[in-house]
This record gives structure tokens, C-alpha cells and sequence, in this order.
């Protein structure tokens, strides 16, 4: 008697789990005719309007995205080796704040380094950059080796994210000087 019991209650145990999982989503239970119905309402031209529309938005989407978004090559020293190094960084926006702080981040410069102006003249492909009196302590600071590097790292990050082929790099409106050498003109990439 035990057994036989146990094998209504399985039976009925399977049965229940077997209908609930068949179940479907409640969103699903419409008819198919009423579906049918509810899509023919639209005339052929609303829906390829409407398509075109959806496309079109779609693609300015992509479009615009393309756009925004920038790669930045960065320049930095590789501590170990004590060579300049170059990495990719894809950014939102490329603007020359952006630059400042990934040359931060990759400590390239200092925190300490500011920038008080930059101004980018795309007909001539020319960058003046003026920074603080804490860039140029801390240019002033190093060997020449170390300000060779550093300006390197610099002057390349910015001339290759502008497209532009020389830069001026003052101190505080003044012309930059560093511990060996006197910056009064435009640089090439070095």
C-alpha cells in the first residue's frame, strides 16, 4: 500500500511539474489572428517609412559615435629600458586637457605641471602651448637626458593628436627656457 502511494504522488508530482513547465509567458497568449490584425492597420508606405526612418536614425547614430571618438597616440618612457614608448588610447573627445592628464597618468609629467593656454592654428598646422612655472621647474629639474625625453614625449603626444607639424611651448607667457637650452621658436616632432 506504501508503495503504490508513492507512485500516485510521482505520477502526480510529474504531471504538475510537466504543465508548468509547458506554460507559456502570459505577453504570448495572444491569438495569432489577433496579431495579424493589430499589424495590418499600418499601410504598406507607413512601413517603409517607417523602416527608412529607423535606419537612418540608426545609421546617423554610428555616424556621430564614429566621430567622437579619437585616438590618441601617447607618448611616455618606458622606466625599465629608458625608451619612449607610444600607445594608443581611443578617447571620447580629443581636446588638449585630455592629453595633459594621460601625459599625468603615464607619469610623463607631474601633477604639479600645468598648462595656462593652448591654441591650435589648423591653416598653418601649428600648436603654441603655454604652460606654468610648475612644468618648467620640473623640466629644469632633471638632466639634460631626462628634458630631452620628456619634451620629446610631449611635443610628439600633441603634434601627432592635432595633426599639426610644429609647436611653440612657452612658460608663463615668456619663452621656455630649460637648463641647457633657450625654446624661443616652433619644434618638429623629435
Amino acid at each position: 500500500m506504501h508503495k503504490r502511494k508513492l507512485f500516485y504522488a510521482m505520477c502526480c508530482l510529474t504531471a504538475v511539474l510537466a504543465i508548468g513547465c509547458g506554460k507559456k509567458d502570459s505577453t504570448d497568449t495572444k491569438n495569432p489572428e489577433q496579431v495579424e490584425s493589430q499589424d495590418t492597420t499600418k499601410t504598406d508606405d507607413e512601413n517603409k517609412s517607417d523602416t527608412k526612418n529607423d535606419t537612418e536614425q540608426t545609421d546617423d547614430k554610428k555616424e556621430e559615435s564614429e566621430k567622437t571618438k579619437s585616438v590618441m597616440k601617447i607618448y611616455s618612457i618606458n622606466m625599465s629600458s629608458g625608451e619612449i614608448q607610444t600607445e594608443d588610447v581611443e578617447t571620447d573627445s580629443l581636446n588638449e586637457e585630455k592629453i595633459w592628464s594621460l601625459l599625468q597618468e603615464k607619469s610623463v609629467i607631474t601633477p604639479e605641471c600645468g598648462m595656462n593656454s593652448f591654441k591650435v592654428n589648423e591653416e598653418e598646422k601649428t600648436i603654441d602651448l603655454d604652460v606654468d612655472e610648475g612644468f618648467g621647474n620640473y623640466i629644469r629639474s632633471m638632466g639634460t637626458t631626462g628634458e630631452t625625453e620628456v619634451l620629446a614625449c610631449v611635443v610628439n603626444t600633441y603634434l601627432d593628436s592635432f595633426q599639426c607639424e610644429k609647436i611653440k611651448i612657452t612658460e608663463a607667457g615668456r619663452t621656455f627656457e630649460t637648463s641647457g637650452a633657450v625654446l624661443a621658436g616652433y619644434m618638429t616632432k623629435q
